[in-house]
């Protein structure tokens, strides 16, 4: 009965893999985020991006801190594999002794919503990206600073307690905190300078 159905199974997985391959980054955000924050296309070994849910005040919230979003998503590739940061952006830097422009920062931002069923697990898997996106940064732009953005409540449900605030300060883990209702941006942590880039 089984040996019937394998024809059939054949068909669609080959159907499933040309579609996916034509059209996975053509699918919208909503039906992305459908598959665990993530589009993957199995047959390319693409993973894709699925805006977390606060992924345009986010946004917002660095236009509204003067700077320029570049990209949306940030690609990332090394050692032949992709990987999809959720913004680009930079702004330029002025030294106020001057008045004059001194070079331009480049920031990426990852974007997270720790709402699944466990915080210890949403933070784990927060930190294991972060770790790989800095490291994988640190060799291909090292110019540009990683920041993890989350909003007010979790980082005080997280950030600020002491399970979590260990995990960032030993990691010197770059923290944007976004004020969602305000869309601003209300604190930078772990920044090399002080009160954001």
């Amino acid at each position: 009965m089984l040996a019937h159905r394998v024809p059939l199974l054949i068909w669609v997985l080959g159907i499933r893999c040309w579609v996916l391959g034509k059209y996975t980054r053509d699918v919208p955000d909503h039906i992305g985020a459908m598959r665990s924050g993530n589009r993957y296309n199995s047959c390319l070994g693409d993973m894709m991006p699925a805006r977390d849910l606060y992924h345009n005040v986010v946004k917002t919230a660095l236009i509204n801190d003067g700077w320029k979003v570049t990209h949306d998503p940030y690609r990332l590739e090394y050692g032949g594999k992709n990987a999809y940061i959720d913004l680009g952006a930079e702004r330029a830097t002025f030294d106020a002794v001057l008045a004059a422009e001194r070079g331009t920062t480049r920031i990426a931002v990852e974007i997270k919503t720790f709402s699944g069923l466990s915080v210890l697990t949403d933070l784990q898997q927060a930190v294991g990206q972060y770790l790989v996106y800095r490291t994988w940064m640190r060799t291909v732009e090292p110019e540009r600073q990683l920041y993890l953005a989350v909003d007010v409540e979790t980082a005080q449900s997280v950030f600020a307690q002491e399970f979590g605030r260990i995990v960032a300060d030993d990691i010197q883990m770059g923290l944007i905190i976004v004020d969602l209702r305000l869309e601003r941006i209300v604190e930078w942590k772990h920044s090399p300078t002080t009160g954001g880039p």
